[in-house]
């Protein structure tokens, strides 16, 4: 299990985030899913910086494609100011489908990640 958490904590950590932040903008009006929308992906950020220090991704493509993640939740901030309905849980599906199979990919390789 510890072994685990280490290779997918962040994943599991911004899925979380992004179905939370979504539910939550269900709730608020468009200031506030602007203001809460920049906020997490500022937190996000920061914990991808963090992850990426202690070389929690297998290389390049897999950054980019978590923090295509954070990316998203910015726009879709900034960009609409107001969201309805659950449609955003085919986007969760959509990301975690990616970003899934690419680092079960990568961590079959016979190079582990830095720090696993």
């Amino acid at each position: 299990m510890n072994r685990f958490w280490r290779q997918w904590n962040f994943s599991l950590i911004l899925l979380v985030a992004y179905l939370g932040t979504f539910h939550l903008w269900l709730r608020l009006n468009p200031s506030g899913v602007m203001a809460s929308g920049l906020l997490m992906a500022t937190v996000l950020s920061g914990l991808l910086w963090q992850a990426s220090l202690r070389g929690y991704f297998a290389n390049k493509i897999d950054l980019g494609i978590h923090a295509s993640v954070i990316l998203d939740i910015a726009l879709e901030a900034t960009i609409i100011p107001m969201h309805e309905g659950l449609t955003f849980y085919v986007c969760a599906a959509g990301f975690a489908v990616i970003i899934g199979a690419y680092r079960a990919w990568c961590l079959r390789s016979p190079a582990p990640l830095a720090g696993a």
